[in-house]
């Protein structure tokens, strides 16, 4: 898979976005290319003014530290 900036396996970066329900970003992240996703999680919940009672994201922040 490619990603946005044309390259493989992590070279650049990444730009992690909490959205809500009418994709208004809430939340921005910026990430080194190779770091896993889920290590700008707690980044982006502090970026919010309030903790959302329900939350969808992609399977790469699918880890125990976040599910708990």
């Amino acid at each position: 898979m490619i990603g946005y900036d044309g390259f493989k396996h992590g070279r650049g970066s990444k730009i992690h976005v909490c959205v809500d329900e009418y994709s208004m970003p809430l939340s921005i992240a910026l990430g080194a290319g190779n770091e896993h996703d889920s290590k700008r999680f707690d980044e982006l919940l502090d970026g919010l003014e309030e903790a959302p009672k329900e939350l969808y994201a992609d399977s790469a922040y699918d880890t125990e530290a976040i599910r708990g």
